[in-house]
């Protein structure tokens, strides 16, 4: 609901009393930019004597605020670990992936990532490492195979993104000792 989207007409109810009527409001508009939307009701008297009640935007609250994030499971630290250990002087993202709560964002297992602190890698944006995995259907010549992608912005991992080359459901189980390792951007970027 928002502004405008509720007319109260009783000329004599005051604002305050139409929102003690309502409903508590639960946050709304979910992550944005690894923040949540809070919301609140907002009653506006109009000229005529109606109540135009609508919802009214009042702060960003942390993602970590989300019951949605923990820690990283023992596989999926795994694989972040494998991922990174191509990688010269990567101290700082062995310390993200330790400090890491992670919110699955798809079916294949993909994830975000949220760090109450973290020293950056390097000051870089973009997939920093790719690794692939054959699937029980991958062929030498034509794949598909299963793709693990490590995305930075500003020094900071932010995604794990896993998927299927031709978007059909992986099969085989996630195995980071499986994977072949190559590099996405160079710290000199």
């Amino acid at each position: 609901m928002g502004h405008g989207d509720r007319h109260v007409s009783d000329p004599g109810a005051a604002c305050a009393e139409i929102l003690q009527s309502l409903p508590p409001l639960q946050d709304i508009g979910g992550p944005f930019w690894g923040k949540t939307q809070n919301h609140l009701y907002r009653a506006f008297p109009l000229p005529n004597g109606d109540v135009n009640i609508g919802t009214y935007f009042y702060r960003y609250a942390d993602a970590m605020l989300d019951q949605n994030f923990s820690p990283l499971t023992t596989l999926e630290k795994s694989i972040v670990m494998k991922l990174v250990s191509v990688l010269a002087d990567n101290g700082n993202l062995v310390r993200q992936i330790d400090a890491a709560r992670v919110k699955r964002i798809d079916d294949y297992g993909s994830l975000e990532f949220d760090f109450n602190e973290a020293a950056p890698y390097v000051n870089v944006s973009g997939p920093l490492v790719t690794g692939q995995q054959e699937d029980i259907d991958t062929t030498a010549i034509a794949g598909p195979y299963i793709n693990f992608i490590l995305i930075i912005k500003a020094g900071l991992i932010t995604e794990l993104d896993i998927y299927k080359d031709d978007g059909t459901r992986a099969v085989a189980t996630y195995n980071p000792e499986k994977l072949f390792l190559s590099l996405g951007l160079s710290p000199d970027d």
